[in-house]
């Protein structure tokens, strides 16, 4: 089942735009790139040099990813950054909700020995700056073409306040006098997003299968600075994306319990002309969730939409659509309204689909018996007694079980039920961390389950 809305907003106002979080109001810029100049098209602006031996790195126009500018390094170049992502706008209470964080990257070897190697460093820390999940890659060894390397982390606990990245490249002919080094481009690193390259910044279509090229093809129109907006042309564009839910760690049982997915994006026209007779340009978005096989389990199609002057937002929201969840297929694209050659078509940004595990459909929570069960508070803590009340004649002694949402148990106890209008009060493990659980309460054939919410 999916709601769709369609809004229009001021162009200037998009980075303050609500993309229907549930638990806070992020703006799109705050779901897409958080990297400073991550393609390095111009100069290194924004990356801070832990190594910069040899000659040091070269902004090299032509030599990135897709005929961009890239950063021809040197014989040993560590470059990094860190996010602090409460004066990016984030809520702490957002953020302890572990959202999920995807990096990605490009690195071509050059030189004679084009078996440069590349490695990368995430680390997300707290408050105080200590490491509470990290990943430290491995070597990856150049090749003459680019290779794109890629990571993603889930379920890494609350206390999430700052992203620090550092990117490493390591010249194969040991020159210190060239810059024979790889060339790094087009990097990504977002929170709360499940697509790569949510908007064009990084000036290339990295992380987008080009499905059609129509006119003169699929262009990146430069607004200013490291500003970078996808453009259509004078025939049909369009291209997509297909998120893998198990590469990225979701598990089975998580994506069974049909967590709330959101889609969105921004469009609007451009203007040729300039007299306002070019501004209708064409747009389109199209989502598919699929199954295991690839099979359609709900879908969501936009229709031919007509831009206009100011920014768009077409979205759809999914929730109820069964079990089976695996992938998730987004595709837009759209026309020019000139039919000129070149670029004169819409614009389309900050393409964003996330996922709300605190949102779900529980396939036990569907069960007649559990209106019969009452457990409060709710939200409960950890810290006070939480109390369970039963109403059903069948009396006797009763399993209770307290469940994640990657259904492991982390609470389990027997409850000895002796009348039919039956409570009790019991105290949870001081252990439990803040988060959503399923309480359930069994005996032979009798279940019944409430969602609870601890604080």
């Amino acid at each position: 089942m999916r709601t769709i809305t369609q809004r229009k907003t001021l162009l200037c106002a998009i980075a303050a735009v609500c993309l229907g979080l549930c638990t806070s109001t992020l703006s799109a810029q705050q779901l897409t790139n958080l990297l400073a100049n991550p393609g390095t098209n111009m100069d290194d602006s924004g990356w801070t040099y832990i190594y910069n031996e040899g000659p040091g790195t070269v902004v090299e126009a032509g030599a990135g990813y897709g005929g961009t500018g890239g950063l021809l390094t040197g014989y040993d170049t560590r470059v990094s950054q860190e996010i602090d992502l409460i004066a990016k706008g984030y809520s702490e209470a957002y953020l302890d909700g572990a959202p999920i964080v995807r990096f990605a990257d490009w690195f071509k070897g050059t030189g004679t020995d084009v078996a440069d190697q590349y490695r990368f460093l995430i680390e997300l820390r707290d408050a105080n700056g200590d490491v509470i999940d990290s990943h430290a890659s491995g070597w990856y060894y150049g090749t003459a073409d680019f290779q794109q390397v890629k990571h993603n982390m889930i379920n890494y606990g609350p206390g999430l306040r700052s992203i620090y990245v550092w990117r490493e490249s390591y010249d194969a002919e040991y020159d210190q006098s060239a810059n024979l080094g790889n060339v790094i481009d087009a990097a990504y690193l977002s929170i709360g997003n499940h697509l790569l390259n949510a908007n064009g910044d990084t000036g290339d279509l990295s992380g987008w299968t080009v499905e059609s090229n129509g006119g003169d093809g699929w262009g990146l129109k430069y607004i200013g600075a490291t500003t970078y907006k996808y453009q259509t042309s004078y025939e049909t564009c369009s291209k997509s994306q297909t998120i893998d839910l198990l590469e990225l760690g979701y598990t089975e049982a998580e994506l069974d319990m049909q967590p709330r997915i959101d889609v969105s994006e921004f469009y609007w026209g451009f203007d040729g002309p300039n007299d306002g007779t070019g501004i209708g340009d064409t747009h389109f978005m199209n989502v598919e969730l699929r199954d295991g096989s690839g099979n359609v389990m709900d879908s969501f199609q936009s229709g031919n939409l007509t831009c206009t002057a100011d920014a768009q937002l077409v979205s759809a929201i999914f929730t109820a659509y069964g079990t089976g969840l695996r992938e998730i297929y987004v595709q837009h694209g759209g026309i020019d309204a000139e039919y000129w050659a070149g670029h004169y078509g819409g614009f389309v940004d900050a393409t964003t689909v996330t996922l709300d595990l605190n949102d779900v459909v529980s396939i036990e929570e569907t069960i007649a018996n559990n209106e019969l069960l009452e457990v409060y508070p709710n939200p409960a803590s950890a810290k006070a007694p939480i109390t369970i009340a039963l109403n059903n004649e069948v009396q006797g002694t009763y399993q209770v079980e307290l469940s994640n949402m990657l259904g492991q148990a982390v609470f389990q106890r027997e409850m000895e039920k002796t009348s039919t209008d039956f409570q009790t009060s019991f105290s949870l493990p001081s252990d439990i961390t803040r988060g959503v659980y399923l309480m359930s309460i069994r005996k032979d054939d009798f279940v019944a389950t409430r969602r609870v919410v601890i604080e």
